[in-house]
């Protein structure tokens, strides 16, 4: 973090495979590949005994998706006395209790038990907290920045996920070979969803019917699910047809998506899904895998239907994963899936992202629309 004139300094509770490496990690490996005059480090709960140095050293401070407490207090009061720039990062509308009851009901938790309400309301009425004592915030999408400026009236930018030169690298070996095979499968054809959490089934049970349904009628179909999913719950009469892997690294994750023929993002459409990034899209995008995705803020915005991706209401999940299917065996899927490809590289690649990530990181006013 103190290589450079400029310094940034990102936290997080603890380095993990999920928001860390998106909105902590990511940005910090771009800042000091690309900048020549800033760098950047990143420190989590166990780093408190250096919070001194740590605060004292740096220029900005990032607290990403934070949770209030001594330590959080600690940073933000030296912070203040050395009138450093307080910035929240936060990559979900989990910052506002008003929505607890919604993101209860979407990732289908218990309600009738007191201690999941304790835990979403402790939860986010602590990010919330944090967030009422930063200057101001950044997210990954316009309508999350929306949302945020009308729940706290805080200046707010954008930095959307991306993906880092890791999952770059491997991505365009799997892209190149696919391309260099006109896109020609062997053997089964896979349908695949990615859960990444244990929070996706009522998502997934927005597609089960049409998976059934095109599974009963197309012997050359196999289901993918990869994560927290328990795909037999629906699916017990086509155990034969289904292939599921525990939760993967992000590597071997690309490999997996990039071996399958279809990747399926549906969501439910309330507030709560609407403010979740695109990340199923373009870690799909970049290894050449067609997506069809439900029609929410942000995949609606980035997907241009039938030209590199489909969309999908919720009545047409079949015939758009058919129409995907179909075009297996005409030039109209390579078309796509290299339309694709190219976007994701262009708006998702790391190393297109140090002006909009300084933007964020310098603007006292922000940079999002509201």
């Amino acid at each position: 973090m103190q290589k450079r004139g400029f310094r940034i300094a990102y936290y997080y509770h603890q380095p993990d495979t999920s928001t860390f490496r998106y909105r902590v990690q990511n940005m910090v490996d771009v800042v000091n590949a690309y900048d020549p005059e800033m760098s950047a480090g990143w420190f989590w709960k166990e780093d408190q005994r250096y919070l001194s140095m740590i605060v004292d050293s740096a220029d900005v401070i990032v607290l990403c998706r934070a949770c209030y407490n001594h330590v959080i207090e600690e940073i933000i009061q030296r912070a203040r006395r050395g009138k450093k720039p307080i910035i929240f990062d936060v990559d979900d509308l989990v910052f506002d209790v008003a929505y607890v009851d919604m993101i209860i009901d979407t990732l289908d938790e218990p309600y009738r038990e007191d201690q999941v309400w304790n835990k979403w309301f402790a939860y986010v009425g602590r990010l919330a907290r944090t967030l009422q004592l930063c200057d101001r915030a950044i997210v990954t999408n316009a309508r999350l920045g929306a949302v945020l400026q009308a729940s706290c009236g805080k200046p707010c930018s954008i930095v959307p996920n991306f993906l880092n030169a890791a999952q770059m690298q491997i991505s365009s070996a799997i892209l190149n070979e696919k391309q260099n095979s006109h896109y020609g499968y062997k053997g089964p054809i896979y349908i695949g969803y990615f859960s990444g959490s244990p929070s996706h089934t009522k998502d997934f049970a927005c597609v089960v019917d049409a998976i059934r349904t095109l599974l009963k009628h197309d012997d050359r179909l196999m289901l993918r699910t990869v994560g927290y999913l328990e795909p037999e719950r629906w699916m017990s009469d086509f155990k034969d047809r289904l292939e599921h892997h525990d939760f993967q690294d992000y590597v071997n994750l690309q490999r997996l998506i990039g071996s399958t023929e279809v990747n399926l993002i549906p969501l439910q459409d309330n507030i709560f899904t609407n403010c979740k990034s695109e990340l199923k899209y373009f870690e799909a995008a970049i290894v050449g895998t067609v997506s069809v995705a439900s029609p929410t803020y942000v995949y609606s915005s980035v997907i241009e239907d039938g030209v590199d991706g489909l969309l999908s209401n919720g009545h047409a999940w079949e015939n758009r994963i058919r129409a995907a299917l179909d075009s297996l065996d005409t030039p109209a899927y390579g078309i796509m899936a290299n339309q694709a490809a190219e976007k994701a590289e262009n708006l998702y690649g790391w190393h297109r992202q140090l002006d909009t990530i300084r933007a964020a990181l310098l603007s006292p006013t922000g940079t999002a629309g509201s």
